[in-house]
């Protein structure tokens, strides 16, 4: 997918670039700033140094070295002190890192929370800016992959109203389902206690299981067989006489053109499909370009092309999800969407209670990716 939120060690990551935050003179100082300059070893330092001081909010390329990718891209951080132009000049780093990446054809790129270190960013407002930022350079189909690399879970910390309000729906879907399963209980056991038609009245009215006196079909057990018809009884028969008259009253030509569906190693579409659908809707959301929906599902143009040009496309649930996202369905279209690829939204699984809350809340997929994110869920899209 485009945008990724992972967890891991930033120089560990599998990328052609990685974003490094450091100050005016790039020394390798402190935080993560050092450790880039100490596994990039001294010729780094030596670059860095060459280059003099640069302002706040500015970035630039330098080679790798020893780093297992290709460029680092230094971006000078503000120090925050609360001010609105320090949050400004934080969003200057990232729009100008990511300007580079575009500028030095880099399609696979790592950053971290910028500023979330020894700057003292709040880490809510760094991940805010940051996906806002990410979203708008992805927004005109650039087509880059972007890793937002958090070292440390707890210093991942999406806006506190989202935490909350997702919290509150969770547990209250735990609590419909628990009042649910009580009520279902009471249910099978009122069944299973009521009196059968054909029973003495005065049986026991202790609860009785399905299927629970059948013989054990385990090892050494012989299994029932059907005792075999008598020689001189009639073949059964199917009848098939419903059967005919249904199938005398279809026109020929229809009957020619189901025929023609159900060919060997053809799969057969047989109501509007998941791909239809979903570019149904973008015709009646007005679109006017495949990528204001794809960039908007955090999905690559590589893989939407085979959603337009495949009618029987299956897709994982992620990606189903993300295009429901995009399109800004509402829950029961959205059900209905995913119905279509042979999924449903389960109040069982903690994925599903997380989007429909959203999708009902109308979240963006990048909201939404960092609340599953959060949760330890896996994120929405390709």
């Amino acid at each position: 997918m485009p945008f990724q939120i992972i967890q891991g060690n930033i120089l560990d990551t599998r990328c052609e670039a990685i974003v490094n935050p450091t100050d005016e003179r790039f020394s390798g100082s402190g935080g993560l700033d050092a450790q880039i300059h100490a596994a990039a070893g001294p010729e780094l330092a030596a670059e860095c140094a060459s280059i003099g001081l640069t302002g706040v909010g500015q970035a630039l390329v330098t080679q790798s070295y020893d780093l297992a990718c290709r460029y680092i891209i230094h971006t000078v951080a503000p120090w925050y002190t609360g001010r609105e132009q320090e949050l400004e000049s934080l969003r200057d780093c990232y729009r100008r890192a990511l300007g580079l990446a575009r500028q030095w054809g880099v399609e696979r790129l790592a950053l971290p929370l910028i500023g979330a270190g020894t700057r003292g960013f709040p880490p809510e407002r760094v991940l805010a800016i940051a996906t806002e930022e990410i979203q708008r350079f992805l927004a005109d189909g650039t087509e880059m992959e972007i890793l937002l690399v958090v070292h440390d879970r707890r210093a991942f910390r999406p806006e506190q109203a989202l935490l909350d309000g997702v919290a509150a729906y969770i547990r209250r879907t735990m609590r419909s389902n628990y009042l649910q399963s009580l009520r279902d209980e009471n249910e099978e056991e009122a069944f299973f206690s009521a009196p059968m038609a054909g029973m003495p009245t005065s049986a026991p009215k202790a609860r009785r299981r399905p299927f629970g006196n059948l013989p054990s079909l385990g090892k050494g057990k012989k299994e029932s067989q059907k005792p075999a018809p008598p020689a001189d009884a009639p073949a059964e028969r199917e009848d098939t006489e419903s059967f005919t008259a249904l199938y005398s009253a279809v026109p020929d030509e229809v009957l020619m053109d189901i025929c023609s569906a159900f060919q060997p190693g053809r799969e057969t579409v047989l109501d509007e499909s998941f791909s239809q659908m979903v570019l149904r809707k973008i015709d009646e959301r007005g679109y006017k370009k495949d990528s204001e929906c794809y960039c908007k599902a955090n999905i690559t143009k590589q893989h939407f092309s085979k959603i337009r040009c495949d009618v029987a496309y299956h897709p994982k649930k992620t990606t189903a999800l993300a295009l429901a996202v995009a399109l800004e369905l509402t829950l029961e279209e959205t059900k209905e969407l995913l119905m279509k690829a042979g999924y449903s939204l389960s109040h069982s699984i903690l994925l599903d209670v997380i989007v429909e809350y959203c999708i009902l809340q109308g979240y963006n997929i990048f909201e939404i990716n960092e609340l599953l994110f959060q949760y330890d869920q896996p994120l929405l899209g390709t």
